[in-house]
């Protein structure tokens, strides 16, 4: 019983033994699952966070160009702003030239003026198309896989290129047209400069018009320095209606010489009670004559002919009787206001000493001029004498003869004859009558 009843102990113990080991073996189909699952979640987390981080990456490069859009485009604008700033300035002033270049300014102007407003009025460049600024829309990143992002990023950095080389495309275009616009605005001024220069040779040798046209015109020239390119047409106009005006009055006061000419008495016979003026015989008595009065006008016997075109004939004239010259029907005076053509106006005064048979020496023959010998000046040159003066000293210089003049309307005792023809009036000519 005993025994048995070890027995019986024996056997349900061996049964709860087993029991134990049953419980035990299950743990592995547990284990297993949880592992495979961890293993799983590691593969997956080494796909997708570098994925992630690769997007992330995408997206800020995205953000970092989509952020210089601005920017560029600011530039671009501020670019073709100042192109389209430039092109408008360049418009008005080729505007204003042609309007220049259209009036019809006969004699007045200077061919050459002309045609060198001309040929920088046909440089001017074409202008270029203006362009537009394109407006790049940026794709929102929220959405967007690794591949779009990346594609949008490209796509941006090709619109920002494209818009900094249109800006420098745009900055070398105004550049351009600033160039243009700046020599035009120099043809300009030189061709007012020339315009200045004709009405000076104008109102010189129109020096016979009346004060009002003269003054008309001197207020065109003195408005002249001044005038830019916009206001150039205007004054060309004013020029041209003073201008007019000035020849006009000029050719009414020489008409109306030539009716008092007609109409004027004999001329003085010399006698012996005559005034000292009437009379004289030598170079001595002409030149002194003539240095005394070069500033102080003998207007009491002689009249000054200064506002009614200019006194240099007058002056000459009167020296000529000192040296000795009678008057004749031709080349006469009674008095202020009592002149003959030829004695106060040069043109007149040459044709009637050529008359008179005297030899007639150029330029190239100043070796053969004496003091009181008779100059006639052409300013333009045209051939027709504008002024005229008397050689009051010459000088032996190492180039040849250096000839000086007394004159008035410029008044002077001894005014050098090269730099009356080539700085006072560059390019003009002379001829010089010899008195015997």
């Amino acid at each position: 019983m005993t025994g048995g009843e070890m027995d019986q102990q024996g056997g349900s113990a061996q049964p709860n033994g087993g029991v134990q080991r049953i419980r035990r073996r299950r743990w592995p189909w547990i284990v297993t699952p949880v592992v495979a699952i961890v293993a799983i979640a590691g593969v997956v987390a080494a796909i997708v966070v570098p994925r992630t981080l690769a997007r992330d990456e995408a997206a800020r490069d995205l953000a970092s160009i989509a952020a210089l859009v601005p920017e560029h485009g600011e530039r671009l604008e501020t670019a073709l702003a100042e192109r389209g700033a430039a092109d408008e300035a360049l418009l008005a002033l080729t505007g204003a030239v042609d309007a220049v270049l259209a009036a019809e300014v006969g004699e007045r102007v200077a061919p050459e003026t002309v045609a060198a407003l001309r040929q920088a009025r046909d440089a001017v460049p074409q202008a270029p198309a203006a362009g537009a600024v394109d407006v790049v829309a940026v794709a929102e990143a929220q959405g967007l896989d690794i591949d779009e992002l990346r594609a949008e990023t490209a796509r941006i950095e090709r619109a920002n290129a494209e818009s900094e080389a249109a800006a420098e495309r745009a900055g070398v275009d105004a550049a351009v047209l600033h160039e243009a616009a700046e020599a035009l605005t120099a043809a300009s001024a030189a061709y007012a400069a020339a315009l200045g220069e004709s009405g000076a040779a104008l109102l010189e040798e129109r020096a016979d018009a009346e004060e009002e046209p003269r003054a008309a015109l001197q207020s065109v020239l003195d408005a002249l320095p001044a005038t830019e390119t916009a206001g150039l047409a205007e004054q060309l106009t004013r020029f041209l209606e003073s201008a007019d005006a000035l020849v006009a009055s000029s050719d009414a006061v020489r008409e109306a010489a030539l009716v008092r000419e007609r109409a004027a008495p004999a001329p003085r016979a010399p006698s012996a009670s005559a005034p000292p003026h009437s009379t004289g015989g030598s170079v001595s008595a002409q030149i002194d004559y003539l240095l005394r009065h070069a500033y102080d006008y003998n207007t009491a016997e002689w009249g000054d002919y200064n506002p009614s075109g200019g006194d240099c004939a007058n002056f000459v004239s009167q020296g000529l009787l000192q040296r000795g010259i009678p008057m004749d029907s031709t080349w006469r005076s009674g008095g202020p206001g009592q002149a003959s053509t030829a004695w106060v106006y040069v043109p007149a005064m040459d044709r009637w000493l050529a008359g008179k048979g005297y030899e007639r020496l150029g330029l190239d023959q100043l070796d053969r001029l004496k003091v009181g010998d008779v100059g006639i000046f052409d300013w333009e040159p045209n051939g027709s004498g504008n002024h005229t003066m008397t050689v009051s000293r010459i000088e032996q210089g190492a180039d040849g003869p250096i000839v000086y003049f007394v004159s008035h309307n410029r008044d002077g005792e001894y005014r050098e004859l090269r730099h009356v023809i080539e700085v006072e009036w560059p390019g003009a000519n002379a001829w010089f009558y010899s008195i015997p």
